[in-house]
Formats: structure tokens, C-alpha cells, sequence
């Protein structure tokens, strides 16, 4: 627009060129707020230069990985993915003969170490494989621990009559369900913008929800909607029922962390004593065991007891359910 013709729009609109910038720094505010979420991963975009036409050939033999990102909400296509894992496998590959290449300047011997560049790029390749599982378990588990509390949410908001729709709306905007949220979103843009009724925009999510629970929740939603049935009555009961499983899994964990102390107890306190007390009688003798000295099997001793700490944390770690 040329200035007599700017001036002209601006004083339509009842704007001034003050408040014209104002709003444009806001714009770039908000910009700047959701670019995060919708700029696409550079790793991603790197991969798919070298590697799309051949991710693209390979779909079809990554079928469970395809099913597994799906499950765990991972923003990436099935083939964007594969090229991130032909990307990420062969610049540790490339790594790898890197530090072979090192060993082998430093001394010709090292040719034995011809194995790292294989054994990383494999070990990479494994990891990007299991990933999308992984993840899609993790989710599964974070669906199951909001479960009782979302169920009973939608219970105590459905005794205000309010449409289905809109109750699900509430739990999917709240942010102490994100996880269901994130699975409920889905219903909601079958709804609103593929024009889908409520019954079959639930049944539609529910075959693709990795929590057999929820599944069986969105399911019988949509038969309580079909059938005319009262909805409350309904969310009531399921809440009693994710509510009892939910306390009968944290009383198995307190059952398992008893054990482990018991266990504990046993293996990393009365044992390293008794251990302590026969080096010093070997000590006073002047024994060793298997040819090794004293203090090298008390260094061994201390090594052992701190792997097998560490242990004990990550299965407990491993195993305790998350609040």
C-alpha cells in the first residue's frame, strides 16, 4: 500500500501507526512463544536431505516402529524417522572408524580395535529402533496413574448435565492430565474438524490408544452416549474400579520395596561386615586368595559394593510408580 492509501485503511479501522507497531511486536511475541512447538527438528530435516528417497523404500519393513511412534505421540512420519536412524547410525559409524583411525596412528597393533565402528553404529541403530517402544510404554504407564483421577474429573463435571463434548474438552485443557489430554485432543479434532459425530470420533481413538484401559473407557463412553445411558452412573463406576487397581499397584510396590530391603539388608550390610572380618583374619595370618593380595581383593570388594548399590537404585527407580 502506497501512504495516502495506508493512512486512508488505517483511519477505517481506527488504528494509528503507534498501536499498527504494537500489535506487530505483540505478533512477533507470539511467534516467538509457539515457534518451538512448530518449527520442525533440524536433525530431522538434516536426515531427510540424504536419506528420504531411501526411508520412503524402507517403510514397509518398519511397520511396529511406524505403530510404536503412533502410540507414543511422537511427532515424526514413519519416514522422517528412518532417515534420522540411517543418519544417526552412519555418523556413528563415522565416529567410530574416527577413533580407529586414531588408535592406529598412535600404534599398528591397534587393528584389533577394528570392531568399534561396527559395534557403535550397531548399538546406535538399536537404540533409535527401541525408542518409539519405549516411549510408547512410558505413555502407557503415564495414562494409567492419571487415569483414576481423570475418570473421576469427568464424573463430578457430568453431574452438572454438561454435554460429553464439552467434559471433554475441560480434562483436555487441564494440565494435570497430559497425557490423556494429549489422547482426548484427538477426539476433539475428529469433532470439530473432521465433523464426526462424538460416538464415532471416541471409537475411532480408542482402537489406537496403547492403554488398554482408557481404550476400554473411551469405548464404553460411546456405548453409554448410543445407548441413552446415564453417563454419571457410568464414570462413577469405572473411577471405583481405576481407583482400587490404582492402590492395589502402589501396595504390590510396597510389598516389592520390602523385599529389596530385606534383600539389602542381607547382601550389602551383614554381608560386607562378615567380609571385613575375614580380611582381617587373613590379614593377622598373612593369607591371600587365588594369588591376589589383600588389598587388591579389598578394592575389589569396595567396586562390587558400590555396582551393586547402584543397582538396587535404578530397580527401584525402575520400578516405583510415579505420583
Amino acid at each position: 500500500l502506497n501512504k495516502e492509501d495506508r493512512s486512508a485503511f488505517l483511519k477505517d479501522l481506527r488504528l494509528t501507526e503507534g498501536s499498527l507497531s504494537s500489535l506487530e511486536k505483540r505478533k512477533k511475541k507470539d511467534e516467538k512463544k509457539l515457534a518451538p512447538s512448530l518449527k520442525p527438528n533440524s536433525f530431522s530435516k538434516f536426515s531427510n536431505k540424504f536419506f528420504r528417497e531411501t526411508s520412503e523404500k524402507l517403510v514397509p519393513k518398519f511397520g511396529e516402529v511406524s505403530k510404536d511412534l503412533k502410540k507414543a505421540n511422537l511427532k515424526f512420519l514413519i519416514s522422517t524417522y528412518i532417515s534420522m536412524i540411517l543418519m544417526a547410525t552412519t555418523l556413528s559409524f563415522l565416529g567410530g572408524l574416527f577413533i580407529f583411525v586414531i588408535l592406529l596412528i598412535f600404534n599398528l597393533s591397534n587393528f584389533i580395535y577394528a570392531w568399534i565402528p561396527f559395534v557403535l553404529s550397531g548399538f546406535t541403530f538399536t537404540a533409535f529402533y527401541l525408542y518409539p517402544a519405549s516411549e510408547a510404554s512410558s505413555v502407557q504407564k503415564k495414562i494409567s496413574q492419571e487415569l483414576p483421577f481423570a475418570t473421576i474429573h469427568m464424573a463430578a463435571i457430568s453431574g452438572s448435565n454438561i454435554e460429553p463434548v464439552k467434559i471433554l474438552k475441560i480434562i483436555s485443557m487441564s494440565k494435570e492430565y497430559k497425557n490423556i489430554g494429549f489422547e482426548i485432543k484427538k477426539i476433539i479434532a475428529q469433532v470439530d474438524i473432521y465433523g464426526y459425530d462424538l460416538v464415532t470420533s471416541l471409537k475411532n481413538v480408542s482402537k489406537k490408544i496403547s492403554n488398554k484401559r482408557l481404550s476400554e473407557l473411551f469405548s464404553g463412553i460411546a456405548t453409554n452416549i448410543g445407548t441413552g445411558g446415564e453417563l454419571k452412573s457410568y464414570l462413577e463406576k469405572k473411577a471405583d474400579n481405576f481407583l482400587l487397581d490404582y492402590k492395589l499397584e502402589r501396595q504390590k510396590y510396597s510389598d516389592l520395596a520390602g523385599t529389596f530391603m530385606d534383600i539389602y539388608i542381607s547382601i550389602l550390610i551383614a554381608a560386607p561386615l562378615i567380609l571385613m572380618m575375614m580380611f582381617i583374619v587373613m590379614n593377622v595370618a598373612g593369607l591371600g586368595l587365588g594369588g591376589l593380595s589383600l588389598t587388591t581383593l579389598l578394592f575389589f570388594s569396595i567396586i562390587a559394593i558400590i555396582l551393586i548399590n547402584i543397582l538396587f537404585l535404578v530397580v527401584l527407580n525402575f520400578k516405583q510408580p510415579k505420583v
